[in-house]
């Protein structure tokens, strides 16, 4: 499962590039607070459309199926099929269960691991939401939803 997480950078692969391994710099944190929402929004829909490019990727368990940003509270929201799970219908209703939790679980786990990550939520007030589906397009969990509060 945690291959499906392995696509979680948003803009920290900006700050990677930008040669910032140890997480943003004071200087990038201060920019990021100061951006207004338009600029927000500019930043995260160029950002959705630069991951579409280059993190949509698929392998045997998972595919990413679309990445796009989410402009009415600055979310990049993340569309995952898992393809070993033909249908919700195989689960029980305490195996769904238990798979929800494990996927909200691993996925805070994963994002907050990374500290461009964490920076990016915590100084440019954005979050990720991941989407998870079955085989047949059908929801196997609630969206999880990851915020700076999260981490």
């Amino acid at each position: 499962m945690n291959k499906m997480f392995v696509c979680l950078s948003v803009l920290a692969v900006a700050l990677a590039a930008g040669g910032c391994r140890g997480g943003a710099s004071a200087q990038q944190k201060q920019d990021l607070s100061h951006m207004n929402a338009r600029q927000r929004d500019e930043a995260g829909r160029e950002a959705a459309a630069n991951l579409r490019r280059t993190e949509l990727k698929e392998d045997a368990d998972t595919k990413v199926a679309d990445i796009r940003y989410r402009a009415s509270d600055d979310t990049f929201v993340y569309t995952l099929i898992l393809k070993k799970i033909a249908s919700p219908k195989v689960l029980d209703t305490a195996r769904r269960r238990k798979l929800d939790a494990m996927l909200h679980k691993e996925g805070r786990k994963e994002i907050c691991r990374s500290r461009n990550m964490r920076d990016l939520m915590v100084h440019g007030r954005y979050s990720v939401e991941y989407r998870v589906l079955a085989r047949n397009g059908r929801a196997l969990s609630s969206p999880i939803h990851i915020s700076a509060r999260d981490c």
